[in-house]
């Protein structure tokens, strides 16, 4: 188990973390958040983090390229969701709120 920051757009980004410790240093909130949501890392080894930066619950599903849901689970503002089990390969990850709904590719390692 290695601890420490898995952002890569972190300032102490660990590339060998794999385990996050919420230890990540920005220079300012708005490179932490230039979408309204933030996904890392990516690709994945066993654990995806999911932060959005609105308060409210948010839907989070996950399908294969054959358009097969693999994951269904509501949230509210943050998540951590293991994918140990997933098949290595791109998946896509979509994200519904009242405000938003976003689409972004994962890749399992």
């Amino acid at each position: 188990k290695i601890f420490g920051c898995m952002d890569s757009l972190a300032l102490n980004y660990n590339p060998n973390a794999n385990i996050d410790n919420d230890s990540c240093l920005y220079t300012s909130n708005i490179e932490k958040f230039t979408k309204p949501y933030r996904i890392f890392p990516n690709p994945i080894k066993s654990f995806l983090k999911i932060e959005m930066n609105h308060a409210s619950l948010t839907q989070l599903e996950i399908f294969n390229l054959n358009h097969q849901k693999l994951f269904d689970q509501i949230f509210n503002q943050k998540t951590i969701v293991d994918l140990s089990r997933f098949q290595s390969g791109v998946d896509i990850i979509k994200l519904t709120s009242k405000e938003h709904y976003h689409f972004e590719k994962i890749q399992k390692l």
